[in-house]
């Protein structure tokens, strides 16, 4: 997946969020790829 610092930010906040938030997940992805 992301290989970023910020990608895997993104990834561990949303684990700790909860695992059901897949789908914000997937627009932070997307977001932090267009940055």
């Amino acid at each position: 997946m992301m290989e970023s610092p910020e990608g895997y930010f993104l990834l561990n906040s949303f684990k700790v969020l909860g695992g059901d938030k897949k789908p914000k997940l997937d627009d932070a992805i997307m977001q932090a790829q267009l940055n």
